[in-house]
C-alpha cells in the first residue's frame, strides 16, 4: 500500500467519522423533540380528563352542592 492508498484510506475514515457524529447528534435532537412532544401531550390528554367540579355553598341552610361538569376537550 503506497502513500496515496494511506491517504485515501484515513481521509476516507475521517469522512465516516465525521459522518457517523452527524448522525449521532441529528438522532439525539430528534429524541429530544420526541420527548418534548409527548410531554406536552401528556399534559394536554391531563387536563382533558381531569373532571370539572363545580362548588356552591348555601348561607341560609349551610347546604354545599357539587356539581361534575361533564368532560370538556379543549
Amino acid at each position: 500500500m503506497g502513500i496515496a492508498d494511506t491517504s485515501i484510506a484515513a481521509a476516507s475514515a475521517a469522512f465516516s467519522g465525521l459522518a457517523a457524529f452527524g448522525a449521532w447528534k441529528a438522532s439525539r435532537q430528534a429524541n429530544d423533540t420526541a420527548a418534548s412532544v409527548a410531554q406536552i401531550e401528556r399534559d394536554r390528554w391531563h387536563n382533558a380528563l381531569t373532571p370539572q367540579l363545580r362548588l356552591k355553598l348555601e348561607q341560609s341552610d349551610g347546604l354545599l352542592y357539587v356539581r361534575f361538569e361533564p368532560f370538556r376537550v379543549r
